[in-house]
């Protein structure tokens, strides 16, 4: 089971005004890496897609896990972080029923396509991971994704854990040094690409397929490690 107490340690860390802590890019690179360090290492080295949805049903990060079609609230996952309820809809009868949701539960939505539901996984891991003090303190239940990209603020709070939730699931699922490899192939040491390199959307494809992610997440993520200058974040 991995130890996340491990994971990231936030004692040199400061917290924004909401209670959020600073957490660069760099140091969710680093609570990425210190996971799949813990759990298989040569993931880093020989890139394939990371298992985070096996990770999830085998408990690994102490958590419990389901599958729902959630509706209330809609959202692709959640992590509940005490006790709660949701509505879900009965996959016989089309009905929505509530259902109770222990602490400490991660529950994806079943009705997503593949690369959709391993992107929420990594979203909900990294939430269950470097998030609880949060949660704890707020008193508050539940952290829900409402998809890549599409991060609603509703306070300023949630905008950024939901950014650093968003961008911890890319890491995961795309590791920088694995993701270096995969790149070598298409870029030049220092080189960023732009669309009209000929080599731009073999790099994404590529990505996607080694990774088992999305087109879209792929591109993102290149954009974010500057392999390439311009895929659109919308």
């Amino acid at each position: 089971m991995l130890k996340i107490d491990r994971i990231i340690d936030y004692s040199g860390f400061s917290k924004d005004s909401n209670g959020v802590f600073y957490l660069s890019e760099s140091d969710l690179d680093k609570v990425a890496e210190n996971i799949i360090l813990q759990l298989d290492a040569t993931f880093l080295f020989e890139p394939r897609p990371i298992p985070v949805l096996d990770w999830i049903e085998d408990g690994v990060f102490g958590n419990k896990y389901d599958y729902k079609d959630l509706v209330v609230p809609k959202a692709f996952g959640l992590t509940s972080f005490h006790d709660d309820a949701v509505f879900a809809r009965d996959s016989e009868s089309g009905l929505l029923v509530p259902i109770k949701v222990e602490a400490n539960t991660i529950l994806l939505n079943d009705t997503l396509p593949e690369t959709q539901l391993r992107f929420t996984g990594g979203h909900e891991v990294t939430h269950f991971v470097i998030h609880p003090y949060y949660f704890a303190e707020k008193r508050m239940a539940v952290a829900a994704n409402f998809g890549y990209g599409k991060i609603i603020p509703f306070t300023p709070e949630s905008y950024w854990l939901e950014w650093q939730a968003n961008y911890g699931s890319a890491s995961l699922l795309m590791p920088n040094r694995a993701l270096k490899i995969v790149a070598s192939d298409f870029v030049q040491e220092n080189e960023i690409l732009n669309e009209q390199d000929s080599n731009f959307w073999p790099l994404v494809h590529k990505v996607a397929e080694v990774f088992n992610v999305s087109k879209f997440a792929a591109g993102i993520r290149l954009r974010q490690q500057k392999y390439i200058t311009n895929y659109p974040d919308y």
